[in-house]
């Protein structure tokens, strides 16, 4: 088969035409080359050359979509063979047809519009425009009141049946193009692509591959937001500039769609190519008529006018619907009615409507106005409660009901349930002046809205927050830096009024120390040595902040939202009242949140090991926990004591589950047993046997008489637990079977697999109802709504999928994690959900429009690997926050840090020459870093997965790599070729060694084997299989002589290098090993792993000689250093220990900087006692001190507002707490 014919089996098998650069892609593949070279020949449209990552995300997207539509896996090297067999025999492969998704209506953006005014003729002209011309891209113009978005609300209401899908998206927060594209492609794709292409123009054509197949009606409102004011007509706000080219893209170019936008400029795009005959239109919108216009003040009350006082007024304001409704409101408030008295005014009241939006605004009280900055503030409908607790000042906080009643008469306020809002050119108006007035306040120095407002709250939703840094933050802090010249001028100026806060004697307490925080840390300003002490820190975000030796000395702190000490987190459970959520954590640590407040209540410590599930009892009185440790725990809710420990008897419980009574716990692990025990005594009641490998899962079907096992067998078991038997044994999935949940009735089982597919199963009859495929990456967890509607999916692709439990349909991929995801829960009100993931964030999610409601946010910085240098002077690590550190050994300090990575490092090695070092990571590269300069020589692409282990030859001019890829490389260390590539392996590799002379390789597998090759020629010499668990571990003695290799079953073998026999096999370490290195000598082993120990072994006598303790969670990497007197350690608790290779006396101990480190809360007030531990593990230093003056912590405590406990998630929960009652 040629490459013509491929690339139209491809088109034929997915339904649609190849993008010029996935032919290119494909051409290069098909000819047999490298990413790195196919990259090399092709340039975009503006002559720029690609980079080699968009080619692999390109490429990746396009086997995705292959091994979707054909049912098996497709990969750059299994492409050929695939279709080949395809073409010879067609019909075995089944193609599955794009499906389409309408009809979709997605109005959520667009605004209720009860009362509508006339715009026939508009309407009429519209609908032509779209129905008959059907134009592609159509602008409705006009200034701002004049009534576009009601005139768009109605045209959409009038269409909506005429098109497959309709979105409406509203512009009003800035929401960046990227954002908007993502969206729009997710929903078009039937929630199939859910990872926005490396660049525009690649999101742009499948966008246009969309249009082009459907028709689809397309709304951006407000897009007035994303120009820039003070410009040129059509000139885009930096960073908004690709908006030109959707426009562009979507006029110029045939599709069967349209897109609507509205806005009070006309884009240069539409400009350039409106004609009458083309399919690109705008229509500027005129204002009302006379009786239109009487209509609006007819609504507000009676008025008192001749028909020439009419007629002026109405020409006073053109007929703008607002400005008409904004004057009415004045008339009526102010002149009894009375029209003739308010023209009278005469030049107190111009036409332009800025100018009586000013008038109008400054006839407000003080205390109206504080509450419209405050609506602007939280940029979506608010209740008067969470107003009431904003609201510091006491006299505006009881007066709330009265102002808002004289507001509703002076202003428009847009009610939206129980709930207020401005209307969006009200909203705008407000925000500007509110921005205005702060920049002039910064410059002054004269404090006054900036102590009254927060420019951005810590305690909202997570795309609130967003639209605060976009529209309040980032607009003051640029035209700040434009009053004063520079950012070291307004660095300089919120220091001098950080200090003028806490030395005045008039000052009151509010929001400005936490404002002017919040403006540094979007300036990404080095705070050391900034004083906040004495101040009250209100609203401050300080989540991913770095505050190194900041000082908090007796500041008081309220609604600040800080980083928290969790790592990756591996489960999450809802407590049965929805109350509180428990998280599990890599750190062995599990953690209590309280869902309303978002205060983190306690941490339960005693596993030394992951945790892999946790759950609550049906009381919600005790959590149970599985872990790695080969425990089970019992913790009490209240305390966070452990009541009981189960012992797994040597094997890893990988999954545990309370039995609706309570009284049962059912557990299952790696002795492929599943048990239930008695909650109470630990006693085990019951076994269950019959899978053939690991039990990943046991779940209890709600009326407690079935249970459910999952296995890495690649089947799932019914068992009847009062008679023991297996009912069933589902068969189906191909690859492990992690999770499974049943519905609320009982009736349904869905599970998740490696095989990338969810499906859902009759409980009775064993049969699979229904499959759901959508995923490209294994699935970990799976869950049901507790009303059995919905059902929630997740995996290592990063991407939470919520389904349609009776259609199957895919109702939302969301792709906020940037790691995969281990764990969701449905909240109990069935409205929300919680992710957990190894990005070390937990989400919780509205379930209903995918939106993110809030995000906890936690810090780890484990260390994968660690190496010393040549002369043993220095060490090289491996960290999670994508870099490698340098440390001096002698002044255990961080000589320098390299940044280049794009993701977590798991791999470095140092060259035995000194000349250069290299790194690898879950990026998929290498890279050479030259010595002593640290600059990056080359970087090292063609892993198609993580790169885990990494290591030199004796000379340093060959490197050995290993992947997740399942292949060993060999690559040309000075030059950065890729010498050899050794398959063979059939699952993932996670060490490499290579013996001194460089002439043999040697691997350890997922496949339990390890594999000796030959350099040379790339042969596999030996393949050594007695271990009966993961390798995990490789490495040669210094004569090449033998091999160890240390594994998941927790033991150590040494092996014969040229017979390949094993000679001795070393027991002693209580859980998996993950490392082992040989000393100089080849006298001594070194080995460490998940029992948090380093163990010390004699060859000689084939026993542990040392166990080093010190640790604190899993070690990762051991090695000696070159002159032997040393030994390195790291881990996942963040630590690199360094040891007396003889004696195992402790010699120093190396950390990162944490977020907090050296930062002073001594004496500060408004953080609760877990709060201040978490701070403390994070660095800070709190220092017993005499009791602060009682006037003082009065004067900072009371100003607060407390009709309301402050809340990190309340903002985000209130919707469903309102809704509920």
């Amino acid at each position: 088969m040629d490459v013509e014919r491929a690339i139209n089996l491809v088109e034929e098998i997915l339904h649609r035409p190849l993008t010029e650069f996935e032919q290119f892609i494909l051409r290069g593949v098909w000819a047999g080359e490298t990413y790195k070279n196919i990259i090399a020949k092709a340039r975009k449209p503006n002559g720029e050359p690609y980079s080699e990552g968009h080619a692999r995300t390109e490429s990746g997207e396009l086997w995705r979509q292959l091994t979707e539509a054909l049912g098996e896996q497709v990969k750059k090297n299994t492409l050929k063979r695939v279709l080949e067999r395809y073409e010879q025999q067609p019909g075995l492969i089944s193609i599955a047809p794009v499906s389409p998704i309408g009809p979709y209506l997605n109005l959520q953006d667009a605004p209720d519009i009860p009362v509508f005014y006339g715009r026939t003729e508009e309407l009429t002209t519209l609908k032509t425009w779209l129905l008959q011309d059907k134009c592609r891209l159509v602008a409705l113009l006009g200034m701002g009141g004049i009534g576009k978005t009601t005139l768009a609300v109605k045209l959409v209401e009038s269409l909506e049946n005429q098109f497959e899908v309709v979105l409406w998206r509203s512009l009003l927060n800035a929401t960046p193009l990227e954002e908007i594209l993502t969206d729009w492609i997710k929903v078009l794709s039937g929630q199939q692509e859910t990872q926005f292409p490396e660049n525009l123009e690649a999101a742009l054509a499948r966008l246009r591959h969309y249009l082009q197949s459907r028709r689809c009606l397309l709304i951006l409102d407000n897009v007035e937001t994303i120009f820039s004011s003070g410009r040129f007509t059509g000139q885009y706000r930096p960073s908004y500039e690709a908006y030109g080219k959707l426009f562009e893209q979507i006029g110029g170019t045939a599709h069967q769609s349209c897109l609507l936008i509205t806005s009070r400029e006309k884009p240069k795009e539409i400009a350039r190519l409106e004609s009458k005959t083309r399919p690109v239109r705008s229509l500027a919108l005129k204002g009302l008529t006379l009786i239109e216009g009487q209509q609006i003040f007819a609504e507000i009350g009676d008025f008192v006018a001749s028909e020439a006082d009419w007629i002026e007024l109405m020409q006073r304001y053109n007929g703008n619907p607002l400005g008409l409704e904004v004057a009415a409101k004045f008339i009526a408030e102010f002149c009894a009615g009375k029209i003739p008295q308010f023209l009278q005014q005469g030049k107190l009241v111009l036409p332009d409507l800025l100018e009586l939006l000013d008038a109008n605004f400054e006839r407000l009280s003080d205390e109206e106005q504080e509450i419209v900055y405050w609506l602007a503030i939280n940029r979506e409908p608010v209740a008067i409660a969470d107003l009431q607790t904003d609201i510091f000042n006491p006299f505006t906080r009881d007066q709330i009901s009265q102002s808002l009643q004289s507001l509703q008469r002076r202003w428009t306020l847009e009610p939206v349930g129980d709930r207020l809002t401005l209307q969006p050119v009200l909203m705008e108006y407000v925000t500007n002046r509110l921005n205005t007035q702060v920049v002039e306040e910064i410059c002054s120095g004269k404090v006054k809205l900036l102590n009254r407002h927060p420019l951005l709250k810590a305690i909202t939703k997570e795309y609130i927050r967003e639209s605060q840094r976009r529209l309040i933050v980032q607009p003051v802090v640029e035209m700040a830096i434009s009053r004063l010249g520079n950012q070291t001028r307004l660095e300089s100026q919120l220091r001098q009024m950080l200090f003028s806060l806490r030395t005045g004697t008039n000052a009151l307490p509010g929001y400005a120390a936490g404002n002017i925080l919040n403006l540094l840390c979007f300036l990404q300003t080095d705070l050391r040595g900034y004083d906040f002490s004495h101040l009250a820190i209100w609203q401050a975000y300080l989540q991913d902040a770095t505050l190194h030796h900041v000082n908090f000395t007796q500041a008081h702190f309220a609604k600040s939202v800080f980083t928290q000490t969790f790592g990756s987190v591996l489960s999450v459970a809802f407590s049965p009242d929805g109350a509180m959520m428990a998280t599990a954590n890599a750190n062995g640590h599990i953690n209590l949140w309280c869902v309303e407040d978002g205060q983190h209540l306690l941490t339960c410590r005693g596993h030394k090991s992951w945790i892999r599930r946790i759950a609550f009892s049906p009381d919600g009185t005790r959590i149970g926990s599985s872990s790695d440790d080969q425990t089970i725990k019992i913790w009490d809710v209240q305390s966070g004591a452990c009541l009981l420990t189960i012992d797994g008897q040597g094997y890893i419980p990988r999954s545990v589950n309370f039995s609706p009574d309570g009284r049962m716990l059912a557990s299952g692990g790696d002795d492929q047993i599943v048990r239930l025990w008695d909650a109470q005594s630990g006693h085990c009641l019951q076994e269950f046997k019959g899978h053939g490998n690991w039990v990943i899962a046991v779940v209890f079907r709600p009326d407690g008489k079935r249970l459910a096992s999952t296995s890495v067998d690649q089947t799932i078991r019914i068992w009847d637990i009062e008679r023991g038997e297996c009912l069933h044994v589902l068969t189906g999935h191909y690859g492990w079977i992690v999770p499974a949940a049943f519905s609320p009735d009982g009736q349904r089982l869905v599970s998740g697999a490696f095989d990338q597919q969810v499906k859902i199963w009759d409980v009775e009859s064993g049969t699979c109802l229904q499959t759901l495929s959508g995923h490209s990456g294994w699935i970990w967890t799976v869950g049901f709504s507790l009303d059995g509607r919905r059902i929630a999916s997740a995996g290592i692709d990063q991407t939470l999928r919520i389904w349609d439990a009776e259609s199957g349909v895919c109702l939302h991929a969301l792709r906020e994690h940037t790691q995969q995801i281990w764990g969701v829960a449905f909240h109990p009100d069935g409205q929300r959900l919680a992710t957990a993931s190894d990005d070390q964030t937990i989400r919780l999610w509205d379930i209903n429009d995918g939106r993110c409601l809030a995000v906890i946010r936690g810090y780890g910085n484990w260390v994968r690997s660690v190496a010393f240098s040549p002369d043993s002077q220095s060490l090289i690590s491996a960290h999670k926050d994508n870099t490698v550190r340098i440390w001096e050994i002698q002044t255990q300090k961080c000589a320098r840090v390299l940044q280049g990575h794009a993701h977590s490092v798991l791999a470095v090695a140092y060259a035995p020459d000194g000349s250069k070092l290299a790194s690898a990571g879950e990026d998929r590269t290498i890279r050479i870093w030259h010595v002593p300069h640290y600059s990056c020589q080359h970087v090292l692409g063609g892993h198609e997965a993580e790169v885990w282990a990494l290591a030199f030859n004796s000379y340093g001019d060959r490197l050995v790599s290993g992947s997740f890829d399942r292949t060993v490389r060999i690559w040309d260390a000075h030059s950065g070729n890729c010498l050899q590539v050794l398959q063979g392996h059939q699952d993932r590799i996670g060490s490499v060694a290579m013996n001194p002379a460089g002439s043999l390789a040697a691997s350890g597998s997922e496949d339990h084997t390890t594999r000796i090759w030959d350099v040379a020629n790339g042969t596999c010499l030996h393949i050594l299989g007695d271990h009966s668990n993961r390798v995990r571990a490789v490495a040669f003695s210094p004569d090449s002589q033998f091999l160890a290799s240390g594994s998941l079953d927790g033991t150590i073998k040494l092996w014969d290098v040229f017979t390949g026999q094993c000679i001795k096999t070393l027991i002693g370490h209580e859980s998996w090993i993950l490392t082992v290195a040989f000393s100089p000598d080849g006298e001594y082993i070194v080995s460490s792993g998940c029992d948090q120990l380093v163990k010390l072994w004699s060859l000689q006598d084939d026993v542990c000689i040392k166990t080093l303790r010190g640790h604190k969670n899993w070690v990762w990497s051991v090695t000696y250093s070159p002159d032997g007197h040393m030994i390195a350690s790291a881990g996942e608790d963040e630590m690199i220990k360094l040891w007396h290779s003889r004696t195992g006396e402790n010699l120093a101990t190396f950390q990162t900087e944490r977020p907090y480190e050296g930062m002073v809360i001594t004496g500060a007030t408004g953080l609760t006692e877990t709060q201040k531990i978490t701070l403390q593990n994070l660095g800070a230093i709190d220092h017993p001190t005499p009791a602060l003056p009682e006037i003082s912590r009065l004067k900072l405590d009371s100003a607060y507002p407390t009709s309301q406990p402050d809340s990190l998630l309340s903002d985000s929960f209130s919707d469903y707490r309102d809704s509920s009652n």
